[in-house]
């Protein structure tokens, strides 16, 4: 809302809610993926990766 105020242009707004919901998971699966090489060390990124494209305001 912030930035609609400014003027400013969001992913959300180029895509749509629902095409920007689906990239922001693809992202995660993505960098969930590329952590797989620091094995457990990585649960803490790889929980809050979810989290973040899983989590409603």
């Amino acid at each position: 809302m912030k930035d609609d105020k400014r003027g400013k242009a969001t992913l959300v707004q180029a895509l749509g809610i629902e095409r920007a919901r689906e990239q922001a998971q693809i992202l995660a699966r993505q960098a969930i993926k590329h952590l797989d090489v620091f094995d457990k060390k990585a649960n803490h990124l790889r929980t809050l990766a979810e989290f973040v494209v899983t989590r409603r305001s």
